[in-house]
């Protein structure tokens, strides 16, 4: 178990961003994909607001890409491949829900296991070199651990910009939202100044 703590007592309009957050985060938390959610709870005497989920050993995904990059690899496409099929997963639960998460980012990526086989992948497929049997072990442990945790080994996070739409005429949902370098190309084109459930997977 993990507690997100969150601060709005600077900013107290920030609320009823937080208890959007826990309303559209609730609703999917159980779908594969996205991480699960146990409890909510507003602490009105300090200004914070908790949140109760599973926790996640691997850290978010940014935190693993930059671990790659500083042991001499970027990301290796196998494991490329295993992690957008998850992120994918995670989305169309939440389109399932119609909900845009409109902020998907490495930040908001959680690991569910630590991966330590980057390296010996490379080795493997670039250099076709023997593995030593810890490297061999590291990519075995990676692939079990991956079955044991099929549905929530890579989930999406952190729901404060996601958006609860109609299905019909909601394609203009207020201003631009997300992180810069981030954000779909569909909502910096101002001809088309619009949401589409593809701007998640931009």
């Amino acid at each position: 178990m993990a507690c997100k703590a969150i601060d709005f007592s600077r900013n107290l309009s920030m609320l009823s961003i937080i208890k959007r957050e826990m309303g559209t985060w609730v609703a999917v938390s159980k779908e594969p994909g996205i991480a699960s959610l146990s409890e909510c709870v507003i602490v009105q005497p300090t200004f914070n607001v908790l949140f109760y989920m599973d926790y996640y050993e691997g850290g978010d995904l940014q935190r693993f890409i930059d671990s790659c990059h500083s042991l001499g690899n970027p990301v290796h496409p196998i494991l490329v491949c295993f992690i957008a099929r998850e992120v994918s997963r995670g989305l169309a639960n939440c389109h399932k829900y119609n909900i845009l998460h409109r902020d998907l980012k490495p930040l908001n990526v959680l690991l569910g296991i630590t991966i330590n086989c980057n390296n010996a992948l490379w080795k493997l497929t670039q250099n076709n070199e023997a593995l030593t049997p810890t490297e061999a072990a590291d990519i075995s442990s990676f692939l079990e651990e991956m079955s044991k945790h099929r549905d929530k080994w890579c989930c999406i996070s952190d729901f404060g910009l996601s958006k609860k739409v109609g299905t019909q005429n909601w394609g203009s949902i207020g201003v631009v939202m997300g992180t810069p370098g981030y954000i779909a190309p569909v909502r910096l084109c101002v001809s088309t100044n619009q949401y589409i459930w593809a701007s998640d997977f931009s």
